[in-house]
């Protein structure tokens, strides 16, 4: 119901942001921190590569949920004993966060469709949950004038983007 909620006020355009300035490097490191523990007992490595501090000024709670919700599917859609790679890096855009995992992937005719509330993969990929998490990721993310998208990884899995303002 609260996911339900998010998105309600996300299309409404009444997201409450508390928009502050924030290292990213940092920010993707405390997610990774929380999400450790998961992705331990599937015997995955949580690699990040983020050399330099960009800063954003976005609402960090929500930005951080973004990021959980992305890592929580490379963490439950990628193959036990593998890696994942978390990236911060700017580009002329903003700010980009890519999660890249190396689990079934999707067709890259199906990267947008993913986006749609209650989408869900075929019955091969489709594991767990109700379709939501990457409609919720995307409307956190456009809310603090970002975006989200998918990308298919040469040899499989998926690069999850998002991307948000640098401070100025």
């Amino acid at each position: 119901v609260d996911r339900l909620l998010t998105l309600s006020r996300a299309d409404a355009g009444s997201v409450s942001l508390k928009r502050v300035s924030t290292e990213l490097r940092g920010l993707v490191a405390e997610v990774v921190d929380w999400m450790r523990p998961l992705a331990d007992e599937r015997h995955q490595t949580l690699q990040v590569s983020a050399g330099k501090e960009y800063t954003a000024m976005i609402d960090r709670a929500l930005t951080a949920q973004a990021v959980l919700d992305l890592l929580d599917n490379a963490i439950r859609y990628s193959p036990e004993a593998t890696t994942i790679d978390i990236e911060v890096v700017a580009t002329i855009r903003g700010a980009e966060i890519r999660i890249s995992d190396r689990g079934p992937g999707l067709p890259s005719d199906q990267c947008e469709a993913a986006f749609e509330r209650f989408w869900r993969a075929d019955s091969a990929r489709a594991r767990d949950g109700v379709g939501l998490g990457l409609s919720i990721v995307r409307a956190l993310a456009r809310a603090q004038g970002g975006d989200a998208w998918l990308a298919p990884r040469p040899g499989g899995g998926l690069t999850a983007t998002i991307i948000v303002p640098l401070a100025t």
